[in-house]
């Protein structure tokens, strides 16, 4: 999703004291650029068999995914829909790879999204993306 301040809002009325000290950061300095219009958080891994180890990830901002530059959240769906290769690979700012067997999450991806309470995969406004 992309850092917003409703986002740092779930932290409370104090988020700047209780967020993660780097979101915060990136919050408050981050200068938009042409490379870059907003910043994209992985807010949490819904744990499931095919994302194994990776369930203790929360709030890792993504720079890269294919090895491409993130934009903005509407360039990372089209990278990641138009991949090709066995596996999409996600590359946080701290340097963390996820890495994920690309048909083998696609298939497990609306059974993810039920047993989590997750109606659809995306907000209204990326739904062109699909």
């Amino acid at each position: 999703m992309p850092l917003s301040r409703d986002l740092l809002m779930t932290w409370g009325s104090e988020w700047w004291q209780e967020a993660p000290s780097e979101i915060v950061s990136i919050y408050e300095n981050e200068i938009r650029s042409a490379s870059r219009s907003e910043v994209v958080v992985l807010q949490k891994v819904l744990a499931d068999r095919e994302n194994q180890g990776y369930h203790d990830i929360e709030m890792l901002v993504i720079d890269r995914v294919q090895g491409r530059n993130i934009r903005d959240l509407k360039a990372l769906i089209r990278i990641v829909e138009s991949a090709t290769d066995e596996f999409v690979r996600f590359q946080g700012s701290d340097g963390r790879m996820i890495v994920l067997e690309r048909d083998r999450v696609e298939k497990r991806n609306r059974g993810i999204l039920r047993r989590y309470g997750v109606p659809i995969d995306r907000s209204a406004n990326l739904q062109d993306e699909a």
